[in-house]
């Protein structure tokens, strides 16, 4: 049975570079990892709020831990945990949108 608590994790995908590359491979995905030493058992419910770059304001994702690096089946280096993740609404994949247009139209990366 999932843990009933929502727990609120903050990642930071302020800097253009970490918002082209992780944080839109994460929403194809539907997954994050997010490392942490403070690791929150599977079946937590989550809510990402993500900052996002160009004062736009976060978004934030509804999501459960899956599975994190003390689990003896996990084989990663990093501590930390799977997050899965809602599909983003249609407001949020337009912001999503919004935000790569004029980054590249400001040249910032």
């Amino acid at each position: 049975m999932a843990n009933q608590k929502r727990v609120l994790l903050k990642l930071d995908f302020r800097q253009p570079e970490a918002f082209l590359g992780p944080l839109l491979e994460g929403l194809n995905q539907r997954e994050f990892f997010v490392a942490s030493e403070d690791l929150l058992p599977p079946g937590t419910r989550v809510t990402l709020e993500i900052l996002l770059p160009l004062d736009f304001p976060p978004l934030k994702l509804k999501g459960q831990v899956e599975w994190h690096t003390r689990l003896p089946h996990v084989r990663r280096r990093r501590p930390g945990m799977g997050i899965r993740f809602e599909p983003p609404s249609p407001i949020d994949l337009e912001l999503l949108e919004t935000i790569g247009r004029r980054l590249k139209k400001e040249g910032t990366f």
